[in-house]
């Protein structure tokens, strides 16, 4: 899997990027705000949270503006939300 880090970002929006990729509820659900997209945000931005606290951060720091041991943090993030994902798709499936 390629791991997809953006430096202009912020470390919370890397996180909800990979999250925002594997969402149910669609880019029309979610551009016409329907309330399943609403609730899917909001709990992408929450789990986002809790992973980001268990790691030790805010996530407010821009991606280019850490050191390479916090990237390397952040890619770690990524790569475990990757595979909690994919567990719950499989479970889906």
């Amino acid at each position: 899997q390629n791991l997809r880090l953006f430096l202009n970002m912020t470390v919370k929006e890397n996180v909800l990027v990979t999250m925002y990729g594997r969402n149910r509820a669609g880019i029309a659900a979610g551009a016409l705000g329907l309330p399943r997209a609403r609730r899917e945000e909001r709990a992408m931005h929450q789990r986002a949270e809790e992973l980001l606290s268990f790691f030790g951060t805010t996530g407010k720091a821009l991606l280019a503006d850490i050191t390479a041991r916090d990237r390397k943090v952040a890619g770690d993030l990524e790569k475990a939300i990757r595979a909690e994902l994919d567990a719950f798709a499989k479970d889906f499936a």
